[in-house]
């Protein structure tokens, strides 16, 4: 081979390794990029999931609260009635007060 051809072969040689090199290191870039992306994405993904599951129980606590409250309400409302009936049997026949506590 002539000298002239090996000194190419060598320089092109020594060119195609840096573009190698560079490829390599773009490859890595935007893979890691990519994967970040990716990551990213996914615990948004799972953000977004988190906050409408979160939002649903939200609203079925206040839901049995609400529920819980009329029971209460209600239950409330029930004891004064049964407590006048009460008193008025006791006066009806003449039952004396309880002794304080």
């Amino acid at each position: 081979m002539d000298s002239a051809f090996v000194e190419i072969d060598i320089e092109t040689e020594s060119r195609l390794s840096g573009i190698r090199r560079r490829l390599i290191e773009v490859e890595d870039r935007l893979l890691r990029a990519v994967t970040w992306d990716i990551a990213q994405n996914s615990q948004m993904e799972i953000q977004h999931r988190i906050d409408a599951f979160t939002a649903a129980q939200r609203a079925s606590i206040r839901r049995v609260f609400t529920d819980y409250s009329h029971v209460g309400a209600s239950t409330d409302q029930q004891l004064v009635v049964l407590e006048r009936h009460l008193l008025e049997i006791e006066k009806l026949l003449n039952v004396p007060p309880p002794p304080p506590a």
